[in-house]
């Protein structure tokens, strides 16, 4: 299997700068972009951000199903067997396909989700997070750069396709919240 050198290089850039402490952190940051992580996101949508709960359920089923269905049709090798263990820091043993990144796809779609209208801060920390499970992915030796931004790109698509539906079929975040009179979860650009 041939890699592209870009991906190759940014992998081993990522990937070759570690230490304890960083393992040890990204060890457990891991869980950020697992499926359990759902749980609680979910719940917490649905208690303080209702109006965006259909958005982000549709647009993780939407992105998950696209990946999936890729990784099976288009099967890559994970970096492990791309370039063997011994010239990787490995830090978790996964199987399976490696193009694209589902749990990079499910950050992105939570962030993509619940980032419209949202103070500066808050969305600051969406991206952060987002962009954190991201890294953790090549950081942990289990994806390519490019597995990893594939993820993220079909993630924010999905939670986006509102864009491309006919308006008076869709309610925006920003017209939910005018309805519920918050005037704090209106983006500063439709004041």
């Amino acid at each position: 299997m041939e890699l592209n050198p870009l991906n190759l290089k940014l992998f081993y850039l990522i990937n070759s700068h570690h230490c304890p402490a960083l393992d040890t952190f990204f060890e457990i940051f891991r869980w950020a972009g697992h499926g359990v992580f759902l749980i609680p996101v979910l719940a917490l949508v649905y208690k303080f951000r209702r109006y965006k709960l259909h958005r982000l359920v549709i647009g993780l089923i939407i992105s998950i199903s696209i990946v999936h269905i890729i990784k099976n049709t288009f099967p890559q090798y994970r970096p492990a067997l791309a370039l063997g263990q011994s010239n990787i820091h490995l830090l978790l043993n996964l199987h399976g396909n490696s193009f694209p990144s589902a749990d990079a796809a499910m950050a992105f779609a939570i962030m993509g989700a619940l980032i419209a209208g949202e103070r500066r801060w808050f969305q600051c920390v969406l991206i952060a997070y987002a962009v954190m499970v991201a890294y953790t992915r090549v950081y942990l030796g289990v994806h390519f750069p490019m597995d990893v931004t594939a993820g993220a790109l079909l993630s924010i698509l999905s939670t986006n396709l509102h864009v491309f539906c006919p308006k008076s079929r869709r309610k925006s975040a920003e017209a939910v919240a005018l309805e519920h009179h918050d005037e704090e979860k209106i983006p500063s650009c439709i004041e």
